[in-house]
């Protein structure tokens, strides 16, 4: 698979390439990004597409709604469903595709304060 990543800030959005074809999504559309070893899962709604590149990449390129609540997830908090506590210092992140994602106490907190 030789899929490239390109990220345009300005239109906010992303554009993956594989030989001839193109894939375009719009950043505030997507769900979350997981890592895989080399490279990362983009979800949406429909679908998901798999890139060669890092969360640590792409994070720093991304809108201020996106965050990365774990080392192997960047999330876009727009799109959070719910969170529910697992014990005194972990909670559980639920996003509108039925993703869970483990947060800490401090990433939980920086999604409430984002809130507010």
């Amino acid at each position: 698979m030789n899929k490239n990543l390109k990220i345009s800030k300005k239109l906010k959005l992303i554009v993956a390439s594989d030989n001839d074809s193109y894939l375009f999504c719009k950043t505030k559309h997507i769900i979350a990004i997981t890592s895989e070893k080399e490279y990362i899962r983009i979800f949406n709604p429909k679908r998901s597409c798999l890139l060669t590149g890092s969360l640590c990449s792409i994070i720093d390129e991304l809108p201020n709604y996106f965050i990365k609540p774990h080392k192997s997830y960047i999330i876009n908090m727009k799109r959070i469903k719910k969170i529910r506590p697992l014990t005194r210092k972990k909670y559980l992140l639920t996003m509108e595709n039925g993703m869970e994602i483990p947060l800490t106490k401090t990433t939980f907190q920086e999604i409430i304060e984002y809130f507010k």
